[in-house]
């Protein structure tokens, strides 16, 4: 093996130096910046069908009301309350605002869990039967003439984002 002169190790050194500096030259850090935006989504109301009694009503006995509640939000919702604004119904000598009452302090059925409605979409809606239990009774004075009739009930429900 042949000895390195003092010239031959000086080349040697110079390109080990030249490649290295080389390396150094694409290990720069780098950094960036900029700004993004988003748009919030809105809102849209959730539908109340179907809110029926499920049981007849008699005179003096409260019965629960069971009623679907479509969500067309693309996000899950919690129903946190449901009211009766309006009893309509029967005829003559049975109509509804004098002989079927909502029951006051009414409360929803179930859990947070059970009250939750999936996200859903305008063509495929999320939607669950929930029920206001004790929400409606006929008076205690109602007349022979309520027997058998029909009462619709207008209902509004309150709901928030799951946390």
């Amino acid at each position: 093996m042949r000895k390195l002169t003092k010239r031959s190790a000086a080349i040697v050194t110079a390109s080990v130096v030249a490649v290295g500096a080389a390396g150094a030259a694409f290990a720069w850090s780098l950094t960036g910046g900029g700004e993004a935006s988003a748009t919030a989504g809105t809102t849209k109301n959730l539908v109340v069908e179907a809110a029926l009694a499920n049981d007849s009503l008699v005179p003096g006995v409260p019965r629960n009301l069971n009623f679907v509640v479509k969500n067309k939000n693309d996000f899950p919702v919690v129903v946190t309350g449901a009211t009766i604004s309006e009893v309509k119904g029967g005829d003559g000598d049975c109509v509804a605002d004098a002989n079927v009452k909502a029951i006051d302090g009414s409360a929803l059925y179930g859990d947070v869990n059970y009250r939750t409605l999936p996200a859903g979409s305008n063509s495929n809606p999320g939607e669950k039967t929930l029920t206001l239990v004790n929400a409606v009774r006929m008076v205690p004075t109602a007349p022979d003439a309520c027997q058998g009739k029909n009462f619709t009930f207008t209902m509004t429900v309150s709901a928030t984002t799951p946390s």
